[in-house]
């Protein structure tokens, strides 16, 4: 629907968020990777990201260490990366 608005936009890739081990999850991704969608990053389900929200706060100034800010800064990288390209 965006490319209606916009034609010129083009498309990098899909970013899952609220990923969880369930088999639905599992299916869903496998289904957009024989699809052919270019997945720039998995963000796991978890509560850090709500209560970064509550403090105002990014997940990286909030939790630096955890797993959540690592998934974040894998995203971003990606995302440069094909940017460069």
């Amino acid at each position: 629907m965006v490319k209606e608005i916009n034609p010129e936009l083009k498309e990098l890739g899909l970013i899952l968020t609220m990923v969880d081990n369930t088999n639905h999850v599992k299916e869903v991704t496998e289904d957009l990777e024989e699809n052919h969608y270019n997945i720039l990053g998995r963000i796991d389900r978890s509560t850090v990201v709500r209560d970064s929200i509550m403090t105002k706060q990014a997940v990286f100034q909030s939790y630096p260490l955890h797993k959540t800010s690592t998934e974040y800064q894998e995203f971003v990288d990606n995302i440069l990366k094909k940017i460069e390209e």
